[in-house]
């Protein structure tokens, strides 16, 4: 049950990642310069505030180091973060293959 749980927010991952990266990309070239968008941005967006009170809303509820660890990886690009993610979900969703059973024919008996 847990198994394919993971391999679908795997699959939501990767795709969150390249249609982070086709937007970057579409950005940077209409821009003609190298143009990032980092998680914070659409985090914010997607949280309809702004940056600078997600970021006071962080220190608010965690302990200063983990939050200054928090707004540090979320101001890392989103594409990066995303990949991680997936990444992340897709080793912990690994299962080894089982090996072959080989089978050898001696006087017409399986052994």
């Amino acid at each position: 049950m847990f198994r394919p749980l993971v391999k679908l927010m795997i699959f939501i991952f990767v795709t969150l990642t390249c249609i982070t990266l086709v937007v970057d990309g579409m950005r940077s070239v209409s821009a003609s310069n190298l143009t990032i968008n980092p998680f914070s941005k659409i985090l914010a967006v997607f949280l309809h505030t702004d940056i600078n009170s997600l970021n006071q809303f962080i220190c608010s509820i965690m302990p200063s180091l983990l939050s200054s660890t928090c707004i540090i990886l979320i101001n890392f690009p989103a594409w990066l973060i995303f990949g991680i993610l997936a990444i992340t979900f897709y080793i912990l969703s690994y299962e080894p293959r089982k090996p072959f059973h080989k089978i050898s024919y001696q006087e017409g008996e399986y052994i």
